[in-house]
């Protein structure tokens, strides 16, 4: 499924919002899927995972693949559910990457930041007088 490939493949957490809002637009026209799952505008992170978690909550109590609906309704459910569950898990892995990146630009306690990329010319050290240098 393309949508599924540029999710994962999305750099920022904007495309994936993109997706998926446009995604549960699509879908809410359709009238196959509960109007809380296609309601917009999205909430951010958590209302991604609280979707994911009422999809989860729904499927175990109804069981998707009873008589309770038909083969297209249930296959209609288990893409977004797939379409729910890589938005939050890109969406969670990108958060992460960000915050181990900033968590890594931190100084530890007492020590300076490390200065990775950057060429800072340092002064030779100071000679004592009557010294040769070398001695």
């Amino acid at each position: 499924m393309m949508i599924l490939d540029a999710m994962c493949s999305a750099e920022s957490e904007y495309v994936i919002y993109f997706l998926l809002a446009a995604y549960l637009e699509t879908t809410h026209f359709g009238g196959r899927l509960p109007e809380w799952l296609t309601k917009l505008p999205l909430g951010g992170f958590r209302d991604v995972e609280a979707r994911l978690q009422s999809m989860i909550a729904c499927q175990a109590n109804f069981a998707w693949s009873s008589a309770r609906f038909d083969d297209k309704s249930g296959d209609v459910m288990q893409e977004a559910m797939q379409i729910l569950e890589t938005a939050f898990v890109r969406l969670d892995f990108l958060k992460r990457m960000r915050a181990g990146v900033i968590m890594a630009g931190l100084p530890e306690a007492g020590r300076l930041p490390v200065t990775q990329g950057l060429h800072i010319k340092q002064d030779p050290p100071m000679q004592q007088p009557g010294v040769r240098a070398g001695e």
